[in-house]
């Protein structure tokens, strides 16, 4: 099976994400785990989020979610973990979350 393009689960995103939606904290190694994010708002050109420990919200730019699509389905295959996103973008954790959900509904 080939992977979509980044355009299309862009589309499924913005087109799937609500306001108010709560989404699993997960990782290819533990699974389902920790603190859920809440969907704020959703964007064009970005996903604003909430997690339960944060003073402020976070914006995650459609741009960082396609620099960690690149990588993808290195890290679904054990190939890397999350650290090694890290340098990708500084909201790997959240992102992958949001693409596991994408892919999982």
């Amino acid at each position: 099976m080939t992977q979509p393009s980044f355009d299309e689960i862009w589309q499924k995103i913005v087109s799937r994400l609500t306001p108010g939606m709560t989404i699993r904290n997960w990782t290819i190694l533990q699974g389902y785990f920790g603190d859920d994010i809440e969907i704020i708002d959703v964007t064009p050109d970005m996903i604003v989020i909430k997690i339960p420990t944060a003073k402020y919200l976070y914006s995650v730019p459609r741009d960082d979610f396609q620099k960690l699509w690149q990588v993808w389905p290195a890290y679904k295959n054990g190939q890397i973990d999350r650290l090694q996103t890290s340098p990708i973008t500084r909201f790997s954790r959240y992102i992958i979350d949001i693409l596991h959900w994408v892919e999982q509904n």
